[in-house]
């Protein structure tokens, strides 16, 4: 039977692959827009920055971004061309929030190879593109000049000589210049287009230039770099003036003006160019600026302002003056990803990614956790807290000491405390000669500057500015639970639901029940003539929650089934009135509610939307974050809750384990909270409520791989660096030891001359931590390295201490140990073979010591870049031929390893990982997502041998890492396909996720994504679910098979209820059907 998957994004791409300004709209405002891989997005510039106005996911990725611009009557703006790796040219143009199709077509050639670096397009005369799609080959396509349509013949191709094309520019009207980089033979040749009948031809004016390290067109003119000068041309070619430039390779150019052009090289350096034409002359001007990120494209905004665009760093919204330069925004890139391990959080059951990402010296160690993060500011210690409550909240008569204060109970009794100082100084302190109450305290609450206190025994009423107690009134029975709003509490005995009017200090009974009240919540709407009065009541043993008002009558119930309720809170408006019960088992549910009559109840035996949380009993309470309000779900550790129109989202907060966190007012840090744990006080700040939070150690050198010990508190990783000496530049690896949780190296250890640190991993050996480095010696001449070797060693005192080593013939491009279930042994790749090693300690001379000793090996097809290892198998990704299957038998003398299965078919390999012991995963070189199984139901040994291609799908990025995990808390309800999650990182900074699921859930889904499709219009349109995301390369395309595409499916809950309800009829499927499944398979991913 087929295997079903469903694919997503866990994380978008960051780094920024193309920058153009625009006037997208009448008037002086200027857009800026950007792609990143596979998402365009348009901002507006205003006083205040980048605002965004759009953003949209294409299928495939975005390989070029222009502008043109467009007259039509008095209008004047800029249309935008969009052309995606699929070769789908697209003419757009924004209005209002939004991109509307002007133009589409495919520019595809199925004969053509494609061009070497990439594509290129320049627009010529505002009405026409030329594009460089392949070698040796142009096409000029005619430009709409508004929503008329385009002919087909519009568009030609013409051959041309070069190929190996790095630039392309428009020169004057009619002439282009084409710069290739042939190794080290770098030449621009110039052309002359004539648009009456789309010919080239070879220019008359311009004469080709040799040695040629950068060009960029200018006017009538251009600049170009030779031999350590910069020289402009300009009238033909036949004038030239130049000044010398120092040992800089420039990575962008930007222009400032029509003088002044800016140049950025490859350290992230500025300089500044100025033409004088008018007395033939120009300067170069190095910048004092800070050093930024390697410019993939810088464009010039307005009043000083660029954007600082980057795919290997973080991108930057800056201003630059004569002296000095300011940050104004910083756009955090997690791409390239070049390594990805999970680190496994017991506590909240979920994944942490420890990620090696950018590139040169921009690298970086960066963790990524789901949820939201906290920055911790100060700690008290209290131990055994139980429950934390808050009053005098916007007290505005009170002192300043006194505007909030927080109750804590628990083993130590009762304390109330406030919190002192301002951001930078912030303590937490307890009130002295505070309110003294009996008892364990149940609930507090204020009204007109006075406290009242309800503990198990009774009430108190203090004045709080001298904390004297007014008024105490002793319950005849034991209070179990209270709610406070002003003077009113309502509160519970045993079996009773009572009010007590602090203001008349008078009590009185509401209703009484036969089982014991297990929490109770309330919700009052007050006018000046009446006063209504929601409570809610929840009973052990009992299988419903009650809705009363405050005579006992019953206004609705909503089910919870045989799981006891530990909380109840209100939400919403009398009109949009919801009630959330958290649950002793972890979990919450939300429902809206109306006032009904008994008849109703008893029919619709309502049931509520059913979430996870945790595993314990739920408490709840609420904050505002940047003016939104959110609840707060607190369980093992927070979790926040946003209710918006019927939509719920959850986010866990990065935590310890807690029992109360609150909302609290600190001058200076916005979003403060004050977080309870069992063993401690905390204040800390939410920076930003967002699915993924990073922290991030910038090394400033190139780091590659990673590995992490077994308590998590330490890493290994392998980074390079460009070491300057006399004798010019060389690059140096390192082995370093990080400590993770100061996120700092603290040790490091440098390899040998041309020595490259190529693959690492830990395995334990005797409770003893050993970290195998496979490395290769890359010699001057060498077409592959002829030499490698392996290099063990363990931590010691925060120290790495070598303690074996190993040469081989051949690089050792990958190494993955075994489980200890098999055995000590380690497989890598080395040149054309899968090796396997054991190792082992032993006593030599009295001594211990480390041997790596060889037990078989197998060659591959072409040379083996990855291998994974699962049980006795171990999977091998080739540089060219795909994947292949190895199984090793530790009790053989001979053929210890052996091949068992392989995919046939060519492509080049960036990753594999095994999905379990019949299934495994690959990505190839054009962003295809391939999943393989063994063929387990033929007898035939030749068909057992090929592999099965089960599913594939195109994901729009070149994958460089997989591993298994999830970074989302655990679903017990979806465990089972929860565990089988597996993520992946690209280039482009994208975290993707893919899981297998049941045939059932597919077909609804599959129903669901073709509808959805269908539905889509307007820049991205597909009528197929096998054209959408088709697997595509130089030889082959194969419609997208067995895989749900999450990104598009996950649109529908975005949508109205009328807009689900419509879809949903259309494919047989009841609306809150659909919405349960794909929140269910959001939850395992986010």
């Amino acid at each position: 039977m087929e295997r079903k998957f469903y694919e997503t994004t866990v994380a978008p791409a960051t780094a920024i692959t193309h920058t153009v300004i625009g006037k997208l709209e009448e008037g002086p405002t200027q857009f800026l827009i950007t792609s990143r891989n596979v998402y365009v997005d348009i901002y507006e510039m205003s006083e205040n920055g980048l605002k965004q106005r759009y953003s949209q996911m294409f299928p495939y990725s975005i390989t070029l971004i222009q502008t043109y611009r467009v007259t039509e009557g008095k209008s004047i703006r800029d249309f935008v061309i969009i052309l995606t790796s699929n070769h789908q040219l697209t003419i757009t143009r924004l209005e209002g929030n939004t991109l509307k199709v002007v133009f589409g077509i495919s520019v595809e050639d199925r004969l053509g190879r494609k061009a070497f670096y990439g594509a290129l397009g320049v627009v010529m005369q505002n009405k026409y593109l030329i594009l460089y799609l392949y070698n040796h080959q142009i096409k000029i396509i005619s430009l709409p000049q508004g929503d008329e349509e385009l002919l087909s013949q519009s568009v030609k191709s013409v051959r041309i000589d070069q190929e190996r094309i790095v630039g392309m520019h428009i020169i004057g009207d009619n002439q282009i210049a084409l710069h290739s980089d042939q190794n080290t033979k770098k030449t621009v040749v110039f052309y002359e287009v004539k648009t009456d009948d789309f010919s080239v031809s070879n220019s008359t004016e311009y004469q080709p230039i040799e040695n040629v390290d950068f060009f960029v067109a200018h006017n009538n003119g251009f600049f170009v770099v030779q031999n350590g000068s910069l020289q402009y041309h300009y009238n033909t070619n036949t004038k030239s003036i130049n000044v010398a430039l120092p040992q800089i390779t420039i990575a962008t150019t930007c222009f400032l003006d029509n003088n002044r052009l800016l140049l950025c090289d490859n350290t992230g350096k500025s300089h500044l160019i100025t033409l004088r034409l008018d007395v033939e002359q120009v300067h170069y001007y190095p910048l004092p600026f800070a050093k930024l990120s390697i410019p993939s494209k810088v464009v010039y905004l307005d009043n000083g302002v660029l954007f600082w665009g980057s795919s290997g760093g973080n991108s930057y919204l800056i201003k630059i003056g004569e002296e000095r330069m300011e940050v104004l925004e910083t756009f955090e890139n997690r791409g390239p990803i070049l390594d990805m391990i999970t680190l496994h959080d017991e506590i909240s059951k979920k994944d942490d990614l420890l990620i090696c990402s950018n590139t040169y010296h921009q690298g970086t160690l960066k963790l990524l956790r789901s949820g939201v993060g906290v920055n911790i500011l100060g700690e008290v210690e209290y131990r055994g807290i139980e429950k934390m409550w808050k009053c005098f909240e916007n007290a505005g008569d009170m002192s300043d000491d006194y505007k909030e204060m927080y109750v804590i109970e628990g083993a130590f009794g009762s304390n109330f405390v406030h919190i002192e100082g301002r951001k930078g100084d912030v303590q937490i302190v307890e009130i002295a000669n505070s309110v003294t109450v009996k008892g364990r305290i149940v609930g507090v609450g204020d009204f007109d500057g006075k406290l009242v206190v309800v503990t198990n025994g009774g009430i108190s009423i203090a004045r709080v500015h001298d904390t004297i107690v007014e008024e105490q009134f002793v319950s005849t029975e034991e209070i179990t639970h209270c709610v406070s709003e002003g003077k009113d509490v309502v509160y519970s005995g045993r079996n009773t639901v009572k009010l007590f009017d602090a203001e008349k200090c008078v009590m009185s009974d509401i209703k009484r029940y036969e089982e014991e009240i297990s929490s109770i919540g309330c919700y009052t709407v007050s006018s000046e003539n009446t006063r209504e009065r929601y409570i809610g009541v929840g009973r052990w043993e009992h299988k419903e929650i009650e809705i009363i008002d405050d005579q006992g009558d019953v206004l609705d119930r909503v089910y919870i089934g045989d799981v006891v309720s530990k909380s109840i809170k209100f939400v919403g408006t009398p009109s949009t009135l919801k009630v959330i019960i958290g649950l002793g088992d972890g979990r919450v549910v939300v429902s809206n509610i109306r006032k009904k009559n008994s008849t109703q109840m008893e029919e619709e035996h309502k049931v509520g939307k059913v979430i996870e949380v945790g595993m314990g009993g739920v408490s709840i309470d609420e904050m505002a974050i940047d003016g939104k309000m959110y609840e707060i779900c607190v369980c093992e550790r927070p979790t926040l809750m946003s209710l918006d129109d019927d939509k719920i989202k959850m986010m866990s907060v990065n935590i310890g384990e807690s029992v109360g966190f609150l909302g609290v007012h600190i001058t200076g840090i916005p979003n403060s909270v004050l977080i309870a744990s069992k063993e401690s006080l905390m204040i800390g700040s939410i920076e930003e409520v967002k699915a993924i939070n990073t922290k991030s150690l910038e090394l400033g050198v190139f780091v590659s791989r990673v590995v992490v010990s077994s308590d998590g508190r330490s890493g290994v990783l392998l980074s390079s660096e460009i070491e300057e000496t006399r004798s010019g530049k060389n690059e140096v690896h390192f082995i370093n030891l990080i400590d993770l949780r100061k996120m700092e190296i603290i040790d490091k250890v440098r390899l040998d001359k041309d020595e490259h640190g190529m693959a690492i991993d830990v395995k334990e050996i005797e409770e003893k931590e050993l970290y195998i480095v496979g490395t290769a010696y890359a010699k001057l001449g060498e077409v592959e390295p002829s030499r490698g070797r392996f290099i063990i060693f363990e931590i010691h005192e925060e120290k790495i201490i070598e303690v074996s080593n190993r040469y081989v013939d051949g690089a050792v491009y990958s190494v993955k140990r075994f489980e200890n279930d098999v055995g000590n042994y380690i497989a890598a790749t080395i040149q054309k073979k899968v090796v396997v090693y054991q190792i082992e300690r032993k006593i030599v001379d009295g001594k211990f010591a480390v041997t790596i000793e060889e037990k078989g090996g197998a060659n591959v097809k072409l040379i083996g870049l990855f291998v994974k290892t699962l049980g006795h198998e171990i999977l091998v990704g080739d540089l060219m031929k795909s994947i292949s299957v190895f199984k090793f038998d530790e009790k053989a003398t001979r053929n210890a390893v052996v091949e068992t299965c392989r995919d046939f078919y060519a492509s080049y390999t960036t990753a594999v990982e095994f999905m379990d012991e019949h299934c495994f995963m690959s990505s190839d070189s054009q962003g295809n997502l391939l999943v393989f199984t063994e063929n387990t139901t033929t007898t035939n040994e030749n068909e057992k041998f090929k592999l099965q291609n089960e599913a594939h799908i195109h994901v729009g990025e070149c994958i460089n890492v997989m591993c298994k995990g999830s970074i989302a808390v655990m679903n017990n309800a979806m465990w089972e396909t929860q565990k089988k999650c597996m993520l992946f990182g690209g280039i482009c900074g994208s975290i993707g996720g893919i899981t297998e699921i049941n045939l059932e859930t597919y077909k609804k889904l599959f129903a669901l994504e073709s509808e959805m499709l269908r539905e889509m219009k307007g820049v991205i349109e597909c009528e197929s679910f096998g054209q959408w995301k088709m697997v595509f390369d130089d030889w082959k395309r194969m419609e997208a098979q067995n895989v749900i595409d999450g990104n598009v499916v996950e649109l529908f809950l975005d949508l109205p209820k009328e807009s689900q309800k419509h879809i949903a009829e259309k494919i047989g499927y009841a609306g809150e059907e659909l919405v349960t499944v794909l929140e269910s398979m959001n939850t395992i991913f986010h």
